[in-house]
């Protein structure tokens, strides 16, 4: 049998329906976040001979985050799909969390490297950031698509973005875990509403 850890909470759901999905596009969309998801769940960490341990360590978690939001990514297409869900989707891009915004405002390694990279070029972004190291949102999922932005785009450094402690390291695979549980609350939703549009 195969081994089901780390799937999405409605992956069951899914399972049975998807047979019934007319929707090319949102079969592809479900079937990739689905495993990206489990990739980004089961991810514990690098293997990298010959370079230092918290170096690795600091690019595992930078990694675990890139994972998390390509899942994120997938699934935020799926919601498109279903207006119902659309009309919800400020629910779905903001993670407010005030003990992780605590946590993550002391890396100031971090700020600076958001403040300063020319990966984080989008306005708004840049803004959210902005009054997120100022103590006026605690809104870490800004945090999280700056620091995906800079792990993809090729500014990230573990030592730049301050994840040289098993602290810090920590607080960013917090913040992994925290976009995966939006991620699986958005499938969800995605799910009812493709299992209510079947009853139909």
């Amino acid at each position: 049998m195969k081994d089901e850890h780390n799937l999405p909470t409605a992956y069951k759901r899914l399972k049975e329906i998807k047979k019934r999905i007319e929707n090319e596009e949102i079969k592809k969309t479900l079937n990739r976040f689905t495993y990206r998801y489990r990739i980004a769940r089961a991810f514990v960490g690098i293997n990298a001979p010959d370079i230092g341990e918290r170096t690795v360590r600091g690019y595992a978690v930078g990694m675990k985050l890139l994972l998390a939001y390509s899942a994120f990514d997938e699934i935020r297409l799926t919601r498109n799909a279903f207006p119902k869900i659309r009309l919800k989707k400020g629910e779905y891009t903001k993670i407010v969390n005030e003990n992780l915004a605590n946590k993550l405002r002391e890396n100031e390694e971090l700020e600076k490297l958001l403040r300063i990279a020319t990966a984080v070029k989008n306005p708004s972004l840049k803004n959210d950031i902005e009054l997120f190291f100022q103590n006026q949102n605690n809104d870490v999922m800004c945090i999280a698509t700056g620091l995906r932005n800079t792990f993809a785009h090729g500014v990230f450094t573990a030592a730049g973005a301050g994840l040289t402690t098993k602290r810090k390291q920590k607080q960013i695979d917090e913040l992994a875990n925290v976009v995966l549980d939006m991620t699986d609350d958005i499938a969800l939703e995605c799910v009812s509403q493709l299992e209510n549009n079947l009853k139909g």
